[in-house]
């Protein structure tokens, strides 16, 4: 079972941690017989749009450096809503370094025989440890992208990484998509020379600067059906590469 999905952005303007959030309670929403898992494995708090987050990878990460992983207690203090858990990010700034690949590894094998399906806010740096580790362990992912030469450029500089660490990207998502966009999809396809196939679209929503002023979650502040519809089509899509039936 492919349960570990890992979004990683193009760069930190894409809104890779939104987007990671949003699928992950659309998910716990219309499937609350599985236990969803959100971790924020980007080195930042986490608590953008999730402010009732009860677990960090910071405090577990000196127990998981001695492979001690009690997932039992972790599920039980990371707990959200009914089938949503969620585990914080890095709380201390001075600790970014000390977050190494293996220990993302390590935590997320762990967790993964404790959950349906672990959603991963990889961020936007693949080379911090904790991003690294997450894209080594993701059975699937998901790289964001916008419509605008700081997103593309950024990805053509990491790309040869990709390449020479074999992490493998499954689809790409335009996010803040727009169709009056100079950069139509057609373009981006053939700039990064990525079959138009692989891509999925996620439409501006004019919530979006309200849910970061008020810690919210755009899909619980009723974004439109055109938005929730683009969240639909790609928690369809993991649920698909997962096996489990919808």
């Amino acid at each position: 079972m492919s349960n570990i999905i890992a979004f990683h952005g193009s760069d930190h303007k894409v809104g890779t941690s939104q987007l990671a959030e949003c699928c992950a309670e659309q998910l716990a929403k219309d499937n609350p017989e599985l236990e969803i898992l959100l971790v924020q494995a980007d080195t930042s708090q986490g608590y953008e749009y999730c402010p009732k987050v009860g677990e960090s990878f910071d405090r577990i990460r000196p127990y998981v450096a001695q492979s001690i992983v009690n997932c039992e207690e972790i599920k039980s203090r990371s707990k959200y809503t009914n089938n949503l858990y969620v585990v914080g990010g890095n709380e201390s700034p001075q600790n970014s370094g000390l977050f190494t690949p293996d220990l993302a590894e390590i935590f997320l094998r762990a967790m993964s025989d404790h959950f349906d399906i672990i959603i991963v806010d990889a961020g936007n740096d693949p080379v911090s440890g904790c991003c690294l580790g997450s894209l080594f362990s993701a059975d699937r992912i998901y790289l964001v992208i916008r419509q605008s030469e700081s997103s593309l450029r950024s990805f053509e500089w990491y790309l040869n990484l990709y390449e020479r660490l074999d992490i493998p990207l499954d689809r790409f998502i335009v996010n803040h998509f727009s169709r009056k966009s100079t950069f139509e999809l057609d373009y981006i396809s053939e700039r990064i020379l990525v079959d138009k196939s692989l891509f999925s679209t996620v439409r501006t929503c004019p919530k979006g600067e309200k849910s970061e002023m008020e810690k919210q979650c755009l899909i619980n502040m009723n974004p439109g059906r055109g938005f929730v519809n683009d969240i639909k089509a790609i928690t369809k899509d993991i649920l698909k590469n997962a096996r489990i039936e919808n």
